[in-house]
């Protein structure tokens, strides 16, 4: 589990794995907390991003350096639930 603040770096990773990883992270972290991501493909950015904010969470991505990006999601205290 990350802890508050620190960025999670999910670089070099093989796809699903950047994914699945964060996604549990997510759904691991308390509610209100803010979890930081480091991805270096746009591909897995935008599949995370979409499911981000398909359960309604803030989600921002900002370029971290030249071949990485940086997701800052914010876990909502109020999610969409999924539907059956």
């Amino acid at each position: 589990m990350a802890q508050q603040g620190e960025v999670v770096d999910l670089r070099g990773k093989i796809c699903p794995e950047p994914y699945v990883r964060a996604m549990k992270l997510l759904e691991q972290a308390p509610k209100g907390s803010v979890l930081r991501i480091v991805m270096d493909s746009w591909r897995r950015v935008i599949m995370l991003v979409s499911a981000v904010k398909a359960l309604g969470m803030k989600v921002d991505v900002a370029k971290h350096d030249e071949k990485s990006f940086l997701i800052t999601i914010e876990k909502s205290v109020e999610e969409k639930k999924e539907k059956s």
